[in-house]
């Protein structure tokens, strides 16, 4: 079965702000998936590649000083993993709006990739 445990994906997630803090949007890029989507808040769905390097082309400054931290993985399936956490701002914890994340990982070949990126406020 193909896996990946927390560490793993706390690796993809280092390797992601890395990127974003970088600037390098082919970077961002390639870690999605050819039919990956980004359900931001308040919007519409941001489906396939095209259209998320240019959402992350517009947005890739405002995103650097955010910070995922995991507070769940799981396996769903073979090639399947879910991730689920917070969102820190820029500031200590508890300022800001407290922000919350679920991205399901999808393996590729010999690759896990971003599928599905989704996040929102609460309240």
């Amino acid at each position: 079965m193909d896996t990946i445990d927390r560490a793993g994906v706390e690796e993809l997630e280092r390797q992601f702000h890395q990127a974003v803090a970088e600037k390098d949007v082919g970077k961002i890029i390639s870690m999605y998936a050819e039919d990956a989507a980004i359900l931001p808040p308040g919007g519409l769905p941001i489906e396939g590649r095209a259209a998320i390097e240019a959402f992350w082309r517009a947005s890739v400054d405002a995103a650097a000083g955010v910070k995922l931290v995991t507070e769940d993985v799981r396996l769903l399936g073979p090639g399947v993993a879910q991730e689920r956490g917070r969102i820190l701002m820029g500031g200590p914890p508890g300022e800001g709006p407290a922000t919350k994340f679920l991205i399901i990982w999808r393996k590729i070949k010999d690759r896990w990739v971003l599928q599905t990126d989704m996040w929102n406020t609460d309240g």
